[in-house]
């Protein structure tokens, strides 16, 4: 039940000492369920920082592969996709003014770009968000240095870190 994830939650916070807003990493579909569950919980995150991260159903996995993993048929998640599709979700994590920030190949044919953190980044921005997007010139959905050790990306994860100790202190 819900209850009983939140007292979870909060033992697991106050027993490693952790603070209460989460900086979210997502990557690839991990993206799905963690933008979703940022919507849900705006006020438990301190940043996102994606890396080709699904920010569209619709792009991939695709409904009908998707639907089962909502424990739906194609026709009904189809028919709830504004519900479970964070690109229709980002009302929430812009009103909490979360610092967003994606790093996202320009050459994803698995995730195209356009389709997801662009798009997601896109409508972010249209609501007066600061969310940024790194575009990484001739890569795709893989495992390389610029995604996973941009100075960017490092710096923004640093920065909210920073920022979070600076407040306790």
């Amino acid at each position: 039940s819900e209850m009983c994830i939140r007292d979870r939650y909060r033992h697991v916070v106050k027993t490693y000492v952790l603070d209460a807003k989460a900086c979210l990493m997502p990557q690839s579909r991990g993206g799905l369920m963690l933008l979703n569950w940022a919507k849900q919980n705006p006020d438990r995150v301190q940043c996102v920082a994606g890396i080709y991260a699904v920010c569209n159903i619709e792009s991939y996995p695709g409904v009908a592969r998707a639907s089962g993993a909502y424990e739906m048929t194609t026709e009904d998640l189809r028919a709830q996709l504004p519900k479970h599709n964070p690109t229709e979700n980002v009302k929430p994590l812009v009103d909490a003014k979360v610092p967003m920030l994606f790093v996202h190949g320009d050459s994803d044919t698995v995730v195209p770009i356009e389709k997801n953190a662009g798009l997601f980044v896109e409508r972010c921005r249209a609501l007066g968000s600061d969310a940024k997007l790194i575009m990484v010139s001739g890569r795709g959905h893989e495992v390389c240095p610029e995604f996973f050790e941009s100075t960017e990306y490092i710096e923004f994860l640093l920065s909210q870190g920073n920022s979070l100790r600076s407040t306790k202190q």
